[in-house]
Parts: structure tokens; C-alpha cells; sequence
């Protein structure tokens, strides 16, 4: 991890009470994904999309160096803070169409902290980047070619190795055979 990078638990857990574990949110967070109908995790991955939008960045460049900056939530002050207090926000039987379209842009602002996740994370298989064929958006990003031109296919991606002295070059060697190995040990100092 890198040296200046902050760690912040998504979950707390008591010592006392190693299979109870509780979000790490406020009382207000709490209400406000409750009433949107949503989790921690999904405000966990609305704040990774929020903190990799280029937009966001340039318009919170100086929070960002600081280290603390505001992450913008749909439908900010929940009706707590706003002078509605929770016993009537509970007696509320069905949600109303404004307090569905924020959890709707949540939702998708959730979705796309995932697919970031999955992205960042190496070991996450993500269709249309590391499975199946390239997204056309992802293919345009950089196109493997020969020299000839002609885009790369299958065995051309092998790595082939040409160490040794020149009469050795004539016989290319795959890394990590022990024909490889074998030019490189007589390899010129």
C-alpha cells in the first residue's frame, strides 16, 4: 500500500464480540442509507467512484491534497438534519418518488464504485477486460502490433528471448525454458 494512503474500516468489531461487527458510520449516515434502503458497502463504493471522477477531482483538487475531502451524497441533509425527526421520517409507510431517485443515483453511483473495484482489484476477473472480448471502449485504449503493423494474435504475445552470442540468436529461446537459460550462461561478461 502506498506509504500516504489512509486506511478506514468499512466494519467495526467489538474484542469482546468476534461475530458481532457494526458499520463504521454515523448515527445520521445510518438513518440516511436506511431510508434510501441501501448498505454500507454501497456508500462504500459511491465514495470510490466519487474520489476517481476526473471531474470531481479537478473541482476538489485542493481537499484532495489536503487529504479530506467531501464526498457529495444524493438528497444531503437526510430529513433528520433538515428538521425532520426520525419518528416521523418511520411513520412514513412508503418511501416518496424523491427519496427513490436518490437512492436510484446512489445505486448507480454504487455500481459503478464496483466495477472500479473490480478493476483495481488483480485478482477479480471482470468481463470485457480480463474475460471474454474487449470492451470497444477498452480495445481503443491500446492495440498490441507488429512491427508490420498487423495487430498481435495468440502466439505472437509469447516472449521470446535471444540471449547469448550471435550464432545462439539463431535459435530463439521462450523465458524460463532451460534453452533460455542455458544461452544466458554463456552469455559474454
Amino acid at each position: 500500500m502506498d506509504r500516504g494512503a489512509s486506511c478506514i474500516p468499512i466494519w467495526l468489531r467489538d474484542d469482546s464480540e468476534d461475530a458481532n461487527r457494526r458499520p463504521n458510520l454515523s448515527g445520521t449516515a445510518q438513518r440516511y442509507l436506511k431510508r434510501l434502503g441501501l448498505g454500507v458497502e454501497d456508500l462504500f463504493h459511491h465514495v470510490l467512484a466519487t474520489l476517481h471522477d476526473p471531474a470531481y477531482q479537478e473541482a476538489n483538487a485542493g481537499a484532495l491534497r489536503m487529504g479530506w475531502p467531501r464526498i457529495p451524497l444524493p438528497g444531503w441533509p437526510a430529513p433528520e438534519t433538515a428538521g425532520v425527526s426520525p419518528a416521523s421520517e418511520q411513520r412514513s409507510a412508503s418511501p416518496d418518488k424523491e427519496t427513490h431517485e436518490v437512492a436510484e443515483a446512489l445505486a448507480r453511483s454504487a455500481a459503478r464504485g464496483r466495477q472500479l473495484a473490480a478493476l483495481l482489484d488483480p485478482d477479480t476477473p471482470v468481463p470485457g477486460v480480463t474475460t471474454d472480448a474487449l470492451r470497444p471502449e477498452i480495445a481503443a485504449i491500446a492495440v498490441p502490433s507488429t512491427t508490420d503493423g498487423r495487430n498481435m494474435t495468440g502466439d505472437e504475445f509469447a516472449l521470446t528471448a535471444r540471449w547469448g552470442p550471435p550464432a545462439a540468436q539463431s535459435c530463439p529461446a521462450r523465458a524460463g525454458s532451460s534453452n533460455a537459460l542455458s544461452h544466458r550462461k554463456n552469455a559474454p561478461p
